[in-house]
């Protein structure tokens, strides 16, 4: 076995596994943690948790052309879009430790250039794994401001947060990485001090209550975020005619269908709006909640890049009575306002963070907006016309949308009141889509809605153990197909072993059932699987038995088998037809069976006994090992708990089934 150690050579920390270098350090306090993750993780240079996955760049000679290098190479990595922690606000704590992206974007590069190598590796590794070079950022603010029990305390709270991102999850694994940060960071802090007091008093300046017009400069957007939020390409005559250029997902594909003809933008006087464009820009108009004879015309200039260069918002108005206007577009008129009323604001704000329709996105699957509570109807005034947007939607019986209705009704201004039906326009159903969108909080729109194609599947997400409420919540709160349910059941539960009270497997069992599990699901740890070569898989009934609660195991066993299970299902093969395991053989053939009455635990017996019962038979030839010794059909084992078994004398075979009451052979096993 090898023998891992360092040494002091040159002014250098060695780390040896036998005579072998694995690297070097100039820190005493590095070295000996590489020899503790090689005890945690072994000497693997790729484990990301591992302090030797960082070996190759602490190593590296630091001088000013590596430093311009490894700045080049964040710039070019975490600068390319916004940092997506900026999307999320996920509470006070959060956004005081997160802050502004647009400001912060501005302030990493000056932090980056006065950062050591550790801390520059410090930020590159960590902002490597979470994918933000803010989060890295954030926690250098905190570690320069914060010691003792407080830093401990806000980094805890922080990580606490982190882990409710579906591809951040597990307490644990993020505690690690930020251990790691603050190991390599605070060396040269506790050396040269800290690097960041300017930093941080202009940040504490820009709070975040006071989003104004004149701040949004200093954010950068995108063409989907801004098409994502209703906004317009707009340059007079050469405007777009259709800026609903995006594909909506599941459910909605048809949603624009055929209506989806531009009126022309009926609702706007473009040549008088034109009178206060300065250049290409993008716009949006929003209904006035205040008086319903006038809106809001919010412009947004932006440059190659995407930085926003200024907004502007105008008052829209009717510059003369309406009967004296050839049509309604000419009463309009526009004057500048400097302070929009705080929906206009929200909704930029909504933008800057990234909150936009996105392409693919769909509600199917998905929970209603909790402020909808038992509503399944939402109803909003639209922003073109005189009308109101109506969605009903559907829900199957655990919450989840499977289908909605949409419509489009006259509003009657004596009444207030929707009067008739009439026909649909696709601005005014994306406008809706938007609204209903919005309505979703932050938690929901992080963990349901945000992320659908991160490549975040239920076989990568890390889990903590949690008891039986809270995985029967869990499952009934995600939307997961039955493959989903099987893996989780087989491999998150049991293998993993992520499910803290046994004891209440059942109840858990009929849960997964309820959800959609299939008692026959083929399973495998791999998806899809690896190695086909193997034809082996696993299976609920097979692993219901394999839980610490040998009672609750085979109650759920029975309940499989009750519910469907079919203890013919085949989960082992080496070509088909050929030789083949299939559930029932799994318990005949368990290498329990052939021991002694200590050796026999109930989960193997009464796996056998209610297989057979049940109709299971050898998946080769179909031959059935047992014999019946009275008259009486095997379906009578159902009632397991009636039986146990018995070896004949000298503990070999055959086995016989024996009633425990009256010790009456009533099976025999050969």
């Amino acid at each position: 076995m090898a023998q891992y150690s360092y040494r002091k050579q040159n002014g250098r920390f060695v780390v040896y596994e036998d005579d072998y270098a694995l690297g070097s350090t100039e820190y005493e306090v590095l070295a000996r943690r590489c020899l503790d993750d090689i005890t945690r993780y072994g000497a693997n240079p790729y484990e990301e948790k591992s302090v030797l996955r960082w070996i190759h760049t602490w190593e590296e000679p630091f001088d000013d052309e590596a430093h311009a290098r490894i700045l080049e190479t964040i710039r070019n990595t975490f600068f390319s879009k916004p940092d997506w922690t900026w999307g999320l606000d996920l509470g006070e704590k959060w956004n005081d430790f997160i802050g502004d992206w647009g400001y912060r974007r501005q302030m990493i590069p000056e932090w980056l250039s006065k950062a050591s190598v550790l801390q520059l590796v410090a930020a590159f590794r960590f902002g490597d794994i979470y994918e933000s070079l803010n989060l890295a950022f954030s926690l250098a603010m905190l570690l320069e401001q914060k010691e003792g029990r407080e830093r401990a305390e806000a980094i805890s709270s922080i990580i606490e947060i982190l882990s409710m991102h579906p591809k951040y999850q597990g307490i644990e694994k993020n505690r690690v990485f930020f251990d790691l940060f603050e190991l390599f960071y605070g060396i040269h802090l506790k050396e040269n001090g800290p690097i960041l007091t300017e930093l941080i008093e202009k940040d504490k300046k820009h709070n975040r209550e006071e989003f104004t017009l004149k701040m949004l400069p200093l954010y950068t957007v995108s063409e989907d975020w801004l098409r994502g939020r209703n906004y317009r390409p707009f340059a007079g005559e050469e405007s777009e005619s259709q800026w609903w250029d995006f594909v909506l997902g599941k459910g909605l594909e048809n949603l624009l269908g055929n209506d989806a003809e531009d009126p022309g933008n009926p609702t706007i006087n473009e040549d008088e709006l034109v009178k206060h464009c300065k250049d290409r820009c993008w716009i949006k108009r929003f209904f006035s909640k205040d008086a319903s004879d006038k809106h809001y015309v919010v412009i947004v200039y932006v440059d190659e890049d995407w930085n926003i260069k200024e907004v502007q918002c105008l008052a829209e108005s009717s510059a003369k009575p309406l009967a004296d206007a050839e049509n309604v577009t000419d009463a309009l008129c526009y004057e500048e306002c400097e302070n929009p009323p705080k929906y206009v604001m929200d909704d930029l704000y909504k933008l800057v963070r990234g909150r936009f329709l996105f392409t693919g996105i769909s509600f199917f699957g998905k929970r209603l907006p909790k402020v909808m509570d038992c509503t399944r109807a939402y109803t909003f005034l639209s922003s073109y016309r005189p009308v109101t947007s109506s969605f009903r939607f559907h829900t199957d019986e655990a919450g989840f949308i499977n289908g909605f209705e949409y419509a489009t009704y006259r509003v009657n201004p004596e009444t207030d009141k929707d009067t008739e039906k009439i026909e649909d326009r696709a601005e005014e159903k994306v406008e809706a889509l938007l609204h209903f969108f919005d309505l979703y909080d932050d938690r929901q729109w992080l963990t349901e809605i945000a992320f659908p194609d991160d490549n975040v599947t239920i076989r990568n997400r890390e889990f903590e153990k949690m008891s039986t409420k809270e995985w029967i919540r869990f499952i009934s709160e995600n939307p997961l197909t039955k493959e989903d349910l099987g893996w989780l059941y087989c491999y998150g539960l049991e293998y993993r072993n992520l499910l803290t009270d046994s004891e209440n497997l059942l109840e858990l069992t009929k849960a997964f059932f309820e959800r959609g599990m299939d008692p026959n699901q083929l399973v495998t740890d791999e998806y899809p699987n690896g190695d086909w070569s193997k034809n082996s898989y696993d299976n609920p009934m097979l692993v219901a038995v394999r839980f610490e609660n040998e009672a609750a195991g085979v109650a759920s066993l029975k309940f499989l088998l009750e519910h469907g299970g079919n203890p013919n299902t085949v989960v082992d093969f080496e070509a088909p037809g050929i030789y083949e395991e299939n559930v029932f053989d799994w318990f005949e053939w368990d290498e329990d069976v052939n021991g002694d009455d200590e050796e026999m635990p109930k989960r193997t017996i009464y796996g056998m006994i209610l297989t057979w019962a049940y109709g299971g038979k050898r998946a080769c030839g179909g031959l059935m090992p047992y014999q019946m010794l009275i008259d009486a059909p095997p379906t009578i084992l159902k009632d397991y708990e009636r039986y146990w078994y018995k070896y004949s004398e000298g503990g070999k075979k055959p086995l016989y089934i024996i009633e425990k009451a009256t010790g009456l052979r009533v099976a025999r096993y050969m």
